[in-house]
Parts: structure tokens; sequence; C-alpha cells
């Protein structure tokens, strides 16, 4: 320290009480960000299991399609939707492309 210089230098308590704070903070912080982390994995996990089941409902459907097509399934409401989703697929085709 300068001669000028009025600080007093820290006292040794006082460093540790500090020392201790910041390690206190840290660790609350690296457990924030854990749980952080955690939730953020729970929610890409959720994503993608629904983007799983409505795969999985798209083919389950063109199957269903292709069975009423086949006349293999004559359930009327299953008859109804599937020929609507004919009727569609129909005037996506007409329409020119660009």
């Amino acid at each position: 320290m300068k001669d000028n210089d009025n600080r007093k230098p820290p006292e040794e308590g006082n460093i540790s009480a500090v020392i201790a704070g910041i390690a206190q903070k840290l660790k609350v912080g690296s457990e924030v960000l854990a749980g952080s982390a955690e939730s953020g994995r729970s929610r890409l996990d959720k994503i993608s299991t629904k983007r799983d089941i409505d795969k999985l409902y798209w083919k389950l459907g063109k199957e269903i399609v292709a069975l009423v097509s086949a006349g293999e399934i004559k359930h009327p409401g299953v008859v109804e939707r599937a020929d609507r989703i004919e009727k569609l697929i129909e005037r996506l085709n007409q329409i020119p492309r660009e």
C-alpha cells in the first residue's frame, strides 16, 4: 500500500465471509441452472413424444383411407371421412403448381 492511501487492508474474517457468500451464490446458481436444464429436457421430451404420436396418427389415417378404398372397412363414419380426404386430395391435385 502507498503511504498516502487511507484504506485499511481487509480483515481476514471479512474475506472469508465474502468468499463464503460467493460460494453460496454459486451453489444456488448452479442448482437453478440444473433445474432449468431438467425442465428443458422434459419439455423437449414432451414435444418429441407429441410429434411421434402425430406421425403415428398420420400413418394410421393413410392406412385406413387405403383400407376404405379397398373396401375392407365399411364403417359409415370412417368411410365418410376417407371420402372427404380423397376429395381434398383430388382438389389439391387440380391446383396449378407454382
